[in-house]
């Protein structure tokens, strides 16, 4: 057990040191990254649940700091990701749906090739019946997360875009995952500021359930200053817009979250 968690501690410093590497000098890196793909192959094929997840860790630390540069390896990488979005450990899966997320966000073309594969993968974390459960919730929120940065990045890959944003939305708040919580509520804040045809197509729909969203998020760690502050902005323009459906859906919370709601848009 010891001799493990000193590998498992060493894998973590490598990954942290490939990161490091990659973000200061993306262009090498991403050339010589194929000579060293086989490495990484044998860390995510380990019978060790650990291995598996700094395995997948390096892959998506890799790819989030090459950016556009890690196209080139898409297609070797997108099939693995996918595959272990399904492995029985919920690390690894929380760790290979945010590569995913990364791939959206950054893959270009070469992604929209393989939606086909990646969006199944994507929903069936997000609508897994126990993907709140605590040992799941982290899997989920990522995945979530991966949702809205396909319908951010590579929206026309998406066949039902009214149902996969509907799906975003309906998640909402992401309470488990603090770091990817504040990133989904910003993108939610994203979708509302560009006034989203999903959103605006059925508003008495959308707009309580954002409310209700809001209440439950602000003055918590799911939200940072920026995030709250563009609530504020959204908030205050619903309320100049929409001021009947803001008012009721306001009046039909419990107080606490009404004074939260009433002191974030006066503040």
């Amino acid at each position: 057990d010891t001799h493990r968690e000193r590998d498992d501690q060493l894998l973590d410093e490598v990954c942290s040191a490939l990161a490091s590497v990659t973000k200061t000098h993306p262009e090498p890196v991403a050339d010589g990254f194929q000579t060293h793909i086989e490495t990484f192959g044998k860390l995510v094929q380990s019978d060790n649940n650990n291995m598996r997840r700094i395995g997948v860790c390096i892959i998506d630390e890799l790819m989030e700091n090459l950016q556009t540069h890690c196209q080139r390896y898409l297609p070797q990488l997108l099939p693995p990701l996918v595959q272990f979005c399904q492995d029985p450990a919920p690390e690894v899966r929380q760790a290979s749906v945010y590569g995913l997320g990364v791939c959206a966000q950054y893959g270009g073309a070469p992604f929209q090739q393989a939606a086909a594969d990646v969006l199944p993968a994507i929903f069936q974390l997000v609508q897994h019946p126990q993907g709140r459960m605590e040992a799941n919730v982290h899997a989920t929120d990522n995945a979530v997360s991966a949702l809205g940065k396909v319908l951010e990045y590579q929206s026309p890959t998406i066949a039902d875009r009214t149902g996969a944003m509907g799906a975003f939305l309906s998640y909402l708040p992401v309470e488990g995952d603090v770091e990817e919580g504040i990133e989904v509520h910003g993108r939610m804040c994203t979708f509302l500021e560009r006034q989203d045809p999903t959103i605006m197509a059925e508003p008495n729909r959308w707009i309580p359930h954002v409310i209700k969203v809001f209440a439950a998020v602000i003055g918590t760690p799911s939200v940072d200053e920026k995030v709250t502050s563009r609530i504020k902005e959204l908030l205050n323009g619903m309320q100049q817009s929409l001021p009947e459906l803001v008012n009721g859906t306001v009046a039909a919370l419990a107080p606490e979250s009404q004074a939260k709601l009433t002191g974030l848009m006066s503040a």
